[in-house]
């Protein structure tokens, strides 16, 4: 899946054996065994109350500590990335003035800039693309199988 939200995962699992990731859930899963607090930093504001939702889903709500939208569209993160990656960073500094230890980027589109974020605020910054990719690499190394259960 190739969007913060995961959007079909569930479904997905429930129709094959395989492993199915979701950049979300791999993301929240690395942070926490980075950090106890963290923090999502996505794109623009009206994304965050569904990332909320699927964060609580996840079991993660209690250790989220600040959801931060840095007001640029999906489509437009390119247009300026260095503009772009100010965003995110000033955003990253609020989350960790709030409690945050790990920073994620809620938006797959952010892929690519955590080194940079990283490098300016000292803290891990997960990339959702690369955590669900990575995840989905060991688990297929683990030869793991999907559980039975029914997700949807």
């Amino acid at each position: 899946m190739n969007c913060f939200l995961d959007p079909g995962v569930d479904v997905l699992r429930s129709l094959i054996d395989k492993p199915v990731v979701g950049p979300c859930e791999a993301s929240l899963a690395i942070a926490g065994l980075l950090g106890w607090r963290f923090a999502v930093v996505s794109i623009s504001g009206g994304a965050l109350p569904m990332i909320e939702e699927r964060i609580r889903a996840l079991g993660y709500g209690t250790r989220l500590v600040s959801l931060r939208g840095i007001g640029i569209p999906v489509l437009k993160l390119e247009e300026d990335l260095e503009a772009t990656k100010e965003a995110v960073k000033r955003e990253a500094e609020e989350a960790l003035r709030e409690g945050a230890e790990v920073i994620v980027l809620g938006c797959t589109g952010l892929a690519g800039i955590s080194k940079d974020v990283e490098d300016e605020v000292g803290v891990p910054v997960i990339d959702p693309a690369i955590a669900a990719l990575r995840m989905a690499e060991v688990l297929a190394g683990m030869e793991l199988k999907q559980s039975r259960k029914r997700y949807y």
